[in-house]
């Protein structure tokens, strides 16, 4: 459903996402936390989500690259 199928009475334009700008604060802690995690660490605190993207990035940097096939494969 978008806001073609809703009639412009009903709808609570407040709630509306055009009408709010993104938060500022919210935007710097996740820029932050991506800086962290793609500098290979592992960020501080208990969120366990930044924990898991962490191991998974270190899995994925420490596993070798497969082989590059050969001229008959």
């Amino acid at each position: 459903m978008n806001d073609d199928d809703v009639d412009p009475g009903t709808r609570d334009d407040a709630a509306s996402l055009d009408a709010h700008g993104p938060d500022s604060e919210a935007v710097e802690r996740d820029e932050e936390l991506l800086g962290v995690l793609g500098a290979g660490d592992c960020p501080a605190g208990s969120d366990a989500l930044a924990a898991l993207l962490a191991d998974w990035r270190g899995e994925v940097s420490s596993a070798p690259l497969p082989e590059l096939p050969g001229e008959e494969e």
